[in-house]
Formats: structure tokens, sequence, C-alpha cells
């Protein structure tokens, strides 16, 4: 009980400071321009999504009861690195929502949870919708030329 109720709490603090971070912008405060994620910061992205991953099996493994350790860290390591992101208005963080939400259904219609299955398919839907609009917003602003942003 204890471990999700820190995780909660710190999920909680981890999305209310994306959010922070994509409303008020980076360091010069200045509002963040949709782009494109370039391939040093995805490659980072993929080695700490991959540590999380091994991280989160080992304490669902050690310390839950979960039935299916595997998928839960899957799920839960990549929503943090689509989190962080989409905080950067990464366009490329919408493909990573989906793959997270195409898991998430299979894994709760397994579980019988087909209510919540059926949740995480509207959500596969309006990834779909965001990232067409978010698409259209980088054309229309003329920056689809991959610029270099700010760490």
């Amino acid at each position: 009980y204890m471990l999700t109720w820190r995780c909660n709490l710190f999920f909680s603090h981890f999305n209310f400071m994306a959010g922070i971070s994509g409303v008020m912008g980076g360091v010069q405060h200045t509002a963040r321009v949709i782009a494109h994620v370039t391939k040093a910061v995805l490659v980072n992205a993929c080695v700490v999504t991959i540590l999380l991953f091994f991280s989160l099996a080992w304490l669902l493994q050690n310390y839950t009861d979960s039935s299916t350790v595997y998928a839960d860290a899957f799920i839960t390591a990549c929503s943090l690195t689509a989190q962080w992101l989409m905080s950067k208005k990464w366009l490329e963080h919408w493909l990573l929502w989906v793959i997270v939400n195409v898991v998430a259904i299979s894994l709760y219609f397994y579980k019988h949870l087909y209510f919540t299955s059926g949740l995480y398919v509207v959500f596969l839907y309006l990834c779909f919708l965001g990232y067409r609009e978010w698409k259209k917003q980088l054309v229309s602003t003329n920056s689809d030329a991959y610029p270099v942003m700010p760490q």
C-alpha cells in the first residue's frame, strides 16, 4: 500500500511539473513551440526509458503482487518518457503515447478490465487527433526543419 501511495504522489508531482514546464517554457520562461525531437535526445530518452523499465520491473517483482510485472513496467516507463517529451512539445511524443495505449488496451483487456480498456481506446483515438493537430501546427509555423531545442 505504501508503495502505491508513494508512486501516486510521485506521478502527480511529475505530471504537475511537466505541465508547468510545457506552459511556462524553459529556463527563459518563453512559450515552447512544437518541434521535432533531436536524435541525441531520442537516444537519451530511449536509454532512460530502458533503465526505468528495468527499475520498475524490479520494484514490481519484489514489492507488489502484480501478475503483469513487465507490461506494467513498460507502460509506466514509456508513459513517463512520453510525458516528459510532451512537456518539451516534441511532436514524436504522440507516437510513444500510441504505443503505450496499444499495450495498455491489450493489458486491461487481458485482465478483464473492459471499461478501462475502452477508455484507452478513446485515449488512442485522441493520440491520432493530437498528432494530426500538432503536425499541422508544426508545418504552419515552418519549423519542420528539425530545430535544435534547448535541453
